[in-house]
């Protein structure tokens, strides 16, 4: 089955090659700098940044933003 890459807030679509919040059931949110570059599970719903940003606040992404980099930055530690 296709994975609809539809904005939530907008409804336009979202670049695969481009960045993301993918939202999961339970709540989880997470921020992808490429959706392409998904690993796991597909996301029940994705988000443009920006509006993302618009309605959840940007406090929230940037904290979903340096999420992502801690976990870039341990898995870069861990194949050392």
């Amino acid at each position: 089955m296709p994975i609809d890459l539809s904005c939530r807030a907008c409804g336009k679509p979202v670049d695969p090659a481009g960045a993301a919040v993918l939202g999961y059931r339970g709540g989880l949110l997470m921020y992808f700098p490429f959706v392409e570059d998904i690993r796991f599970h597909s996301p029940d719903d994705f988000w443009h940044p920006q509006c993302f940003a618009e309605r959840h606040g940007l406090n929230v992404f940037v904290q979903l933003v340096a999420e992502n980099d801690r976990r870039q930055r341990d898995a870069r530690a861990q194949r050392k």
